[in-house]
């Protein structure tokens, strides 16, 4: 079946010098975050003290596509039983526990902490938070399961955030070898339908005699606990949290025989063990798939009077649930200057079979968008990096028309996040192949002096983009962005290729020197396609996306209000994109405009080139782009099936 006959894809029009006449058309955010404030109904469950298990009446929720963020802490109390007439704190200024449980949940109040490991949760402690709790944070182990010793450490969760799925406990050793039920659960994010379990933990310390061994034995059980969930649970991340009793002798072996990976950036090899400054016996764990960011750690006027501990806690983030079952884990996207919609039509299926290749066998349309302000060749490839609009007056990234500063956070007049920000900061590799010299604006704008501060641990510097290429040639491009694709296996490879944009303002866009220039990029993308096809790791994982930045007539005065500059034609190909699919068909949210040139404030918008950014961090499964105006919500999809009877005419 001819692919035109699937999406109908403007004829190419009559030939026109570089400076021939052209049609005018008259011209015609809420940002949202990951929220997790949602309110759904706890399930309390039975527990069987014969196995260590709970069972679980707990309904899933419908599943998104959004990752999961929370904030995770760990957070010792200092036991009533310490600051109690009789106690070994006795006398020393200490409020009672039952006041400084009071002042405890002031704390994680205050700082919005979503999942807390606590240890030396005594009875009167346990009684005041019951008293304070009001039905805000479930509690595993509750109060008539598993004896008294065991209640002692504690998981909380806001209800409003998750629901239990699952309770059990692990027997570790603690006083003299003693065993000690330690909790952990598996809780169910009631937005996105993230599943995630929980270990918290408190080992001994030496305080009743040496008890380096009786800890080790409760690290090994750790780790075992860790590898069976991870065998058992596939692709469900594990947070650990506790009182670990050690610094260097915990994070060292516990990084070199297991998966888990420390929240505050301590990292260890085979050869080195580094402790990230300054370090503390309370610690937050997790195994690779879960990133850690905003890692704090507190000892203020509030936190002295509560507890001998800091209090602990990380942001994290969770893929999402389709991320975790997609095979996606690399995005191509090539933007091609000058490409417009009709020359496909113009060099036939001879003459440009990868592009037709992409529309019968991918996702497709004629008819996306630039930005609405300007057709400026850098000022859009920079909205594809950012997911932003340009004009700076609007939040826009401020790469405008030709007036390029020598950052991107210059023109904003503040730093600018990209997607590179997003992946690098997650611990991904990112790339940029070129041979346009004005993209090293990009390159400048994220490197090691201009990019900002790594915000997820392990930090990795500032420099977001881990290889940029500046080629001499398109012929160039293609043959490095094929090293770089089989190489380094980047998460993200951007590719610019700019011979038809260059042919047709010289030429002009419907001369056969156009053409043949549309033709030879065909070919160069489609070695691209192949060293994606056949490069162990990508083939089956990687998603390439083909657009263009602009289009072109000859006619640069007032270009942004010319069709001919900013409608432009969009192609996806990969694993779980429909075949001869319309993308405007998979996006009922979204309207085709036809001719028209869409504002920012219509209420249905085209699909943009912008869009990119959030596209790309979405199919890898991680949130938007910072500080992003085009789809923040990262609701565009090229992977959901067609909704029958929704689709718009391209």
């Amino acid at each position: 079946m001819r692919p035109t006959a699937r999406l109908p894809w403007p004829r190419r029009p009559s030939p026109q010098p570089a400076g021939g006449a052209g049609r005018r058309l008259r011209a015609g955010a809420l940002v949202l975050g990951v929220a997790l404030g949602l309110t759904l109904q706890g399930t309390v469950t039975s527990t069987s003290l014969a196995t260590g298990d709970t069972g679980s009446t707990a309904a899933a929720p419908t599943v998104d596509n959004l990752p999961t963020a929370l904030r995770v802490s760990t957070f010792n109390l200092l036991g009533a039983g310490h600051t109690a007439p009789n106690g070994d704190k006795a006398g020393d200024g200490w409020a009672s526990g039952p006041q400084r449980m009071q002042w405890a949940y002031q704390l994680i109040q205050r700082y919005h902490l979503g999942v807390v490991g606590l240890q030396e949760f005594e009875k009167p402690q346990r009684e005041m938070f019951a008293s304070l709790n009001a039905g805000q944070f479930g509690v595993y182990p509750a109060e008539d399961q598993l004896g008294d010793m065991a209640r002692r450490d504690a998981i909380i969760w806001r209800l409003s955030q998750w629901q239990l799925v699952e309770a059990h406990w692990l027997s570790v050793p603690y006083f003299h070898g003693n065993p000690v039920k330690m909790p952990y659960v598996l809780l169910r994010n009631v937005q996105t339908g993230r599943e995630a379990w929980f270990y918290n933990t408190h080992n001994p310390s030496d305080s009743r005699g040496p008890a380096a061994r009786w800890r080790l034995q409760g690290y090994r059980l750790e780790w075992q606990l860790v590898s069976r969930l991870r065998s058992q649970y596939p692709g469900v991340p594990v947070i650990v949290t506790g009182d670990k009793n050690a610094k260097a002798p915990y994070l060292c072996p516990t990084v070199r025989n297991s998966v888990l990976h420390s929240a505050n950036g301590s990292t260890a090899t085979r050869t080195r063990c580094t402790l990230h400054r300054p370090a503390r016996i309370d610690w937050v764990m997790g195994t690779p798939d879960v990133r850690y960011g905003g890692y704090r750690d507190i000892y203020d006027a509030q936190v002295r009077r509560t507890s001998d501990h800091h209090l602990v806690f990380a942001d994290a983030q969770l893929p999402s649930v389709a991320a975790e079952a997609s095979p996606v884990q690399h995005v191509v996207v090539v933007s091609v200057d000058g490409l417009r919609p009709w020359a496909l039509a113009g060099t036939g299926r001879r003459g440009s079979p990868t592009l037709h290749r992409m529309v019968s066998r991918g996702a497709s349309t004629p008819n996306a968008r630039t930005d609405y302000g300007t057709v400026d060749r850098l000022s859009n490839v920079v909205g594809m990096l950012t997911g932003r609009n340009a004009n700076r007056r609007t939040g826009g990234h401020g790469v405008w028309s030709g007036r390029h500063a020598s950052t991107v956070h210059r023109a904003a007049g503040h730093y600018v996040a990209s997607v590179f920000d997003v992946l690098h900061d997650l611990g991904l590799r990112t790339a940029v192949v070129t041979d346009l010299r004005e993209t090293t604006l990009v390159r400048d704008s994220w490197n090691a002096t201009h990019g900002a501060a790594d915000a997820m641990a392990p930090w990795d510097g500032r420099g977001k983009i881990s290889r940029f290429v500046l080629a001499r040639s398109d012929d160039g491009v293609a043959r490095h962005a094929v090293n770089v694709l089989r190489g380094l296996r980047p998460a993200f490879t951007f590719v610019q290729l700019s011979d038809p944009g260059a042919a047709g303002f010289r030429y002009g866009f419907g001369n056969r020197r156009y053409l043949a220039a549309v033709r030879a990029t065909d070919a160069r993308i489609g070695d691209i396609v192949a060293a994606v096809d056949d490069t162990s790791g990508l083939a089956g994982h990687t998603v390439v996306v083909v657009t263009a930045a602009r289009g072109g007539n000859g006619h640069r005065s007032h270009a942004a209000s010319r069709p001919a500059y900013y409608k432009v034609p969009m192609f996806v190909t990969g694993p779980g994109v429909p075949a001869g699919a319309n993308l405007y068909a998979l996006n009922p949210q979204l309207a085709a405009p036809g001719n028209r040139r869409p504002t920012y404030a219509e209420t249905r918008q085209p699909i943009r080139t912008a869009f990119l950014a959030n596209l790309v961090t979405r199919l890898l499964g991680w949130p938007a782009v910072p500080g992003s105006d085009q789809d923040p919500a990262q609701t565009f999809s090229v992977t959901r099936p067609a909704t029958p009877g929704a689709a718009s005419t391209p």
